[in-house]
């Protein structure tokens, strides 16, 4: 198996993270009830599916 490391992401790793982060994105949208908001498409206790928007 080949080894993947992106040393440009390093420092974002293992920087401190800050008390005021909001969270993670993927309990946020599993846990609202604003779909649309979230870009969920599908949420059940196994599986969450969102949309990729940039």
């Amino acid at each position: 198996m080949d080894v993947l490391f992106t040393p440009w992401r390093y420092p974002y790793l293992t920087s401190p993270k800050s008390e005021n982060a909001e969270g993670c994105i993927f309990c946020k949208a599993a846990q609202s009830k604003r779909t649309r908001d979230t870009l969920t498409l599908y949420c059940s206790n196994q599986a969450l599916v969102m949309l990729n928007h940039t």
